[in-house]
């Protein structure tokens, strides 16, 4: 994969940071994997992790629309889609479009759900393509937190106050890597939201609270991760050097910055 994606269109430290991205996706999904699954990723952007995926399951469905927001991401998932896997199928359509003829075993999404239209109908809908005994995870910021992690700016009061305050920093960011629009695709998810959603719906979620602490982890191995987040930098790396990122497996949802659902279909 390395070989083919470098020669297209797209600079090296894009796809650093995508495969980077595919990595982090793989490791956290992978301990759920199963080789017989019939999977589906949800937002599979570059494709770059439904690849990754391919040789270890049954077959994978890349559920990617894409758009102008995330266009850097195109010349590589029509690179991965000239591989011509057996078992990798790429549908260009959205969640809510999306009729296949049969359920999933196993359904991830990789920071797609803060971009949903509705993330509410997108956890139903999700649900509704798990088969009886499969599983979703769905990764994602929590907006709980005051950070928006695509712009790494604090987000202050209101995002339409925030959105005045940062208007310049986010124009540049969305010019500099080709993503027009990114910050009106947000919709600013919060876990304490998505509790109480799970509740009144009666939905079998739960929260990995540990999902926190490895990605405290990642700033110390992840480079690309670590500048990115230049202004988090010397807070993660003097909490994680005490040790004191490990508090957060006791800590309620809705403080942790990092989200790590599991919706199980029983």
């Amino acid at each position: 994969m390395d070989a083919l994606t470098r020669t297209e269109a797209v600079s090296t430290s894009v796809l650093d940071v995508l495969e980077a991205e595919a990595r982090f996706g793989w490791d956290e999904v992978s301990p759920y994997v199963k080789p017989n699954d019939r999977c589906l990723e949800i937002g599979a952007g570059s494709c770059l992790l439904s690849a990754m995926a391919a040789s270890r399951v049954a077959s994978i469905t890349a559920l990617e629309p894409l758009s102008q927001t995330f266009s850097l991401s195109e010349p590589i998932l029509d690179a991965v889609g000239r591989q011509g896997l057996s078992n990798m199928s790429i549908e260009r359509t959205t969640l809510y479009d999306f009729e296949p003829e049969e359920g999933f075993d196993f359904i991830w999404s990789l920071n797609t759900f803060e971009h949903l239209d509705d993330w509410r109908s997108g956890v139903l809908k999700t649900l509704s393509l798990l088969k009886t005994g499969g599983r979703a995870i769905i990764l994602c910021p929590n907006y709980n937190i005051p950070y928006e992690s695509h712009f790494g700016i604090p987000i202050l009061g209101s995002t339409t106050a925030t959105r005045r305050l940062f208007g310049r920093s986010i124009a540049r960011y969305e010019a500099e890597h080709r993503c027009d629009g990114l910050w009106d695709s947000l919709n600013f998810i919060k876990a304490s939201e998505v509790g109480r959603f799970a509740r009144v719906q009666g939905i079998d979620l739960t929260f990995d609270r540990s999902a926190t602490i490895r990605m405290f982890d990642r700033f110390a191995t992840d480079r690309h991760l670590a500048d990115r987040h230049a202004i988090l930098g010397p807070l993660v790396g003097f909490v994680q050097a005490k040790g004191l990122h490990r508090i957060w497996r006791a800590l309620p949802d809705r403080f942790h910055p990092y989200m790590a659902i599991h919706i199980d279909r029983r």
